[in-house]
C-alpha cells in the first residue's frame, strides 16, 4: 500500500471515530425553564437513527428531548 493511501485511510478512520463518538443523545441539561434550542433540535434530528437503535437496548436513552 502506498504511503498516501495509508495516510488517507488513517484520516478517514479518525474522522469516522470522531463522528461516531459524537452520536450520543442529549445530557439531560434542558429543563422546563431552560429549553433546548434550534441547534439542539438539528443535532437530535441528525442522530435520531442511532438513538432509535440505542434506545431499543437501553432504558436510559430516549429518542426525543423532553423539553
Amino acid at each position: 500500500m502506498k504511503k498516501g493511501k495509508a495516510v488517507m485511510l488513517v484520516g478517514l478512520l479518525a474522522l469516522l471515530a470522531l463522528t461516531l463518538s459524537g452520536c450520543v443523545p442529549g445530557d439531560g441539561a434542558a429543563s422546563a425553564t431552560d429549553r433546548a434550542g434550534f441547534f439542539s433540535g438539528v443535532w437530535h434530528g441528525w442522530i435520531a437513527p442511532v438513538t432509535l437503535v440505542w434506545s431499543l437496548f437501553s432504558r436510559n436513552v430516549n429518542i426525543y428531548e423532553v423539553y
